[in-house]
């Protein structure tokens, strides 16, 4: 599956990655759009008779008088007024902090399910079409999402839900894409380029939603992104071929090569009729890359559902500039990923360090680096640059795990890739999905002392689960 070589000079595999890693930004700005979008859309009252008058109040350019209102029961999904001047976002929903992180972890509650479904069905049929009719769906549920979100909680629920179960295909197909067409010793960087690209979708839509909220309102933080996914798809289908023998302009030079790479591995190139499970449920190498993802991914969800979320409840950014600095740390991870994979490509090729060697060091990296960052930042207080920068700093580091198990799966069993990936996302974000709920428990009132409490049981889990680690294969 590659697309159509531009000008009759680009490599398949160079057109591949930009057309797959713009695929990764079009699923991310559908995804993450609703963290800055809530922080519009959802007024959470007090708990406690707190207001956030002593909360980094200088940051602030206004505070509505809505922060004032009190006793928001569990059953309350109501519209109120936010009292803001006419022109700028004239409603509210009001949910307490619980229902808030429901609505923001819901899209993992689908998510989990359909991880291995997605992965065996690229492996028997293609990733175009997996990829392709999932990308357009959620597409669909993003446009049905503002009317979803002002009729019941339950219906912007199951919205979310289902977004998440189509989401849940796309990586284990994209997995079962790179057995098909990308040699192994250059898998690190295209998975980086690739999977990375998320960082570049945050970095993109949290910005964009900020300023389209400001001016027309939070639906268009749902139309936009819509829209773009739209787009894509339709350059998908017209672009996109299967394996590379399918593609009808690929040089026989490229075409010879990555034939030739990939009969080197053992049965690459057959396509897997049974799927082995006795010998993948009994291997400590995928339960440990199990095992680190979802503690990997506990993090990055932490940060990408609730990071606005923080720098409007604790450190009291406007929604503009809220969006930009919480996109900053995802533009730090994408350029993280890429060099720790052009480093890591570097020291294999070259051996300097064996395959085992570098997937366990780059795992390492990224979940010790952004543990100890994690540890640090609740204790920053109002100093939004350094925030922003320890922050940076963290995901920075995260972007080596990319090198490290996130690759180890196509290492381990090439032939069953999708199903491996399927598997481990599963897994993982069956963790990790707890993450907002986790902290919208313990931060009902938005204070630093709570978001403490929060930050530190994230970072005591990345560093400690590090442990599991030298079991990967």
């Amino acid at each position: 599956m590659a697309p159509t070589n531009l000008c009759g000079c680009l490599p398949a595999r160079v057109a591949l990655a930009l057309l797959c890693s713009s695929g990764v930004i079009a699923l991310y700005m559908v995804r993450v759009n609703l963290s800055v979008a809530i922080v519009a859309m959802v007024h959470v009252p007090s708990t406690k008779n707190v207001t956030r008058d002593k909360l980094c109040i200088n940051n602030r350019e206004e505070l509505p008088s809505m922060d004032m209102i009190q006793g928001a029961s569990n059953s309350s999904f109501e519209i109120m007024s936010s009292g803001l001047q006419e022109g700028q976002i004239p409603e509210k929903i009001i949910m307490t902090s619980t229902e808030k992180g429901s609505i923001l972890g819901a899209f993992f509650y689908g998510y989990v399910t359909t991880g291995i479904i997605g992965g065996r069905m690229a492996e028997l049929y293609g990733t175009k079409q997996v990829f392709g009719i999932s990308m357009l769906m959620g597409a669909i549920l993003t446009f049905l999402t503002p009317l979803a979100a002002k009729t019941h909680y339950a219906f912007f629920t199951a919205v979310r839900i289902l977004m998440g179960m189509f989401q849940g295909v796309l990586f284990p197909a994209m997995h079962s894409l790179i057995s098909r067409w990308i040699p192994p010793l250059e898998r690190p960087r295209f998975i980086s380029f690739v999977y990375i690209s998320n960082c570049v979708g945050v970095v993109i839509t949290l910005p964009l939603c900020g300023v389209i909220i400001d001016a027309v309102g939070w639906e268009w933080a749902f139309y936009a992104p819509g829209i773009v996914s739209v787009m894509w798809v339709v350059m998908w289908a017209l672009l996109m071929y299967d394996t590379p023998q399918q593609h009808p302009r690929i040089s026989q030079a490229e075409l010879m090569y990555i034939t030739d790479k990939l009969t080197q591995q053992s049965g690459r190139g057959t396509k897997p009729a049974r799927i082995p499970w006795k010998k993948i449920m009994s291997c400590k190498g995928l339960w440990a890359m199990a095992i680190a993802h979802a503690g990997n991914m506990y993090g990055l969800n932490l940060l990408s559902t609730q990071l606005p979320s923080f720098m409007d409840g604790v450190l009291g950014l406007s929604i503009k500039k809220n969006a930009i600095f919480s996109s900053i740390p995802f533009l730090c991870q994408f350029i993280g990923g890429n060099c720790w994979s052009w480093v890591g490509d570097m020291l294999n090729t070259k051996g300097i360090l064996s395959i085992y060697v570098s997937r366990r060091l780059f795992s390492a990296i990224g979940m010790v680096g952004n543990g100890i960052v994690l540890a640090i930042v609740g204790f920053v207080g109002c100093n939004e640059i350094l925030v922003v920068f320890l922050l940076a700093l963290g995901t920075f580091c995260m972007g080596a795990t990319a090198s490290g198990y996130g690759v180890n799966d196509l290492d381990l069993a090439p032939n069953f890739a999708g199903t491996l990936k399927g598997l481990i996302n599963s897994f993982g974000f069956g963790f990790a999905m707890l993450a907002p709920v986790v902290v919208g428990a313990l931060t009902p009132d938005q204070t630093p002392q709570q978001w403490q409490v929060a930050f530190l049981s994230t970072s005591g889990l990345l560093i400690l689960w590090r442990h599991y680690l030298p079991d990967l294969c």
